[in-house]
């Protein structure tokens, strides 16, 4: 059986865990990990861990708050709507379809419908939803670790929308690092209290950036697999800063 992009991240935080002489154990198989630092057991979970905060981890993982907050700090965003009602749903429609919606807590893309006609907005059960302005062109992931980008990647896909199961990961050297959307990866991490996140951008036809999404917890064997270009350990620095957080704790 095939494991799930989960249970790879957990297993290369595993191995890092081992190369860093932390003694990792497997608590479950659903990728809870005990590891020992100075004497004392601690605990990561997949890629979530103690160097983002439950309130930067949440602000994330919320679409609309995500949203909110990048509008506030005048970020890349893309126009966006919380429809309290299928009138202004329709409105915002008008505007600027074609339309994603998303579900406001969803993750790796579950869930995520492009909608082209006024009949599938009305099909919506938009309670939980967020509609944003669809984007073409080309999608990258910044990776952000204590406000320093680790990683760049492309997405690679066919289709209209990403699809994790069935895209490709290109990773790039530093010199092709775009510096604004590095400088606006750090920032996006910066006023959401993040210290370890991914910021994905998209870039339309004129060139323009805008923030896609931010995950506190992203697929970590991604950057250390990936399908073309240099292998990064993330995990194995992640693991590091997480260490380094702990062992200022327990001073």
């Amino acid at each position: 059986m095939s494991q799930t992009s989960l249970e790879k991240s957990s297993q290369v935080l595993f191995q890092a865990a081992q190369k860093l002489n932390l003694h990792p154990r497997w608590l479950t198989d659903w990728g809870l990990i005990s590891i020992t630092v100075n004497g004392v057991e601690k605990y990561i979970c997949m890629s979530k861990t103690v160097v983002n905060t439950q309130i930067s981890a949440y602000l994330s993982a919320n679409k609309s708050a995500t949203r909110v907050i990048l509008e506030r700090h005048g970020l890349p965003n893309i126009p966006y709507l919380t429809p309290p009602n299928l009138e202004e749903a329709e409105a915002f429609f008008e505007e600027h379809h074609p339309l994603v919606a998303k579900p406001t807590m969803g993750q790796r893309a579950e869930g995520v419908q492009l909608i082209k006609t006024r009949e599938e907005l009305r099909q919506l059960d938009l309670s939980s939803l967020i509609l944003e302005k669809y984007i073409a062109g080309p999608e990258f992931r910044y990776l952000v670790l204590q406000n320093q980008v680790i990683a760049v990647q492309q997405k690679l896909f066919d289709g209209e929308l990403y699809a994790p199961d069935d895209s490709r990961r290109l990773s790039y050297f530093p010199l092709r690092w775009d510096p604004q959307l590095v400088d606006y990866a750090l920032l996006v991490t910066k006023v959401l209290g993040l210290g370890f996140a991914a910021v994905d951008f998209k870039i339309d036809e004129w060139e323009r950036p805008f923030v896609l999404e931010v995950n506190s917890a992203p697929a970590l064997w991604r950057f250390e697999q990936p399908d073309e270009g240099p292998a990064v350990p993330v995990a194995e620095m992640l693991l590091k800063a997480v260490v380094d957080k702990m062992e200022r704790e327990l001073l």
